[in-house]
């Protein structure tokens, strides 16, 4: 048996991303002038907008991907102890490299903002954040993106395009909200 979904509407259309997604590469290429840029995927959500994106870069690239588990219910103690176990395995070989962090949704900051911490601690030469979605309103750190891709508001729950709810909607070519 099928299970019922909640109406939704499209927020963003996959003509409005796929624009939004090169007007990003062109900046990121500008910024990085030939320069090779090591691309840091946070799984699961960004594999579609991490390979949109570096296919329209026009400069050398590297992909490494890393997941990263933490779960609401934590304090911000215990959220940063269950990220550096993350973060250490694989280890990433990026010292002395420009580096990409790919997120979907930039909105409390603290995971972002400590994995940013952390890679630059590793001797980089450069470590930029390129989220698809920015929620400033809810954000809990001073981290800003360098590259956004759209900016919701606080209440607004986006999915599609690699976002999910309860694992399903990834493979919506557009990004939407519930009615």
């Amino acid at each position: 048996m099928k299970k019922k979904s909640k109406p939704y509407v499209v927020w963003r259309t996959e003509e409005q991303i796929r624009e939004r997604v090169r007007e990003l590469a062109r900046q990121i290429n500008q910024d990085m002038q030939g320069e090779e840029l090591h691309v840091l995927g946070i799984l699961r959500g960004s594999f579609i907008f991490m390979a949109d994106l570096i296919r329209c870069l026009e400069i050398p690239v590297r992909c490494q991907f890393i997941n990263l588990y933490y779960k609401d219910s934590l304090v911000e103690d215990s959220y940063i102890k269950e990220i550096d176990e993350t973060v250490i395995y694989p280890t990433l070989a990026i010292t002395e490299k420009h580096v990409l962090i790919v997120s979907t949704v930039l909105d409390t900051g603290i995971i972002l903002d400590h994995l940013l911490n952390h890679i630059q601690v590793q001797g980089v030469k450069s470590a930029r954040l390129a989220v698809l979605i920015d929620k400033p309103v809810q954000r809990r750190t001073n981290i800003q993106p360098d590259y956004i891709g759209f900016e919701a508001k606080d209440d607004e729950f986006v999915f599609g395009y690699g976002l999910d709810v309860q694992e399903e909607f990834r493979n919506l070519p557009y990004l939407a909200t519930f009615k």
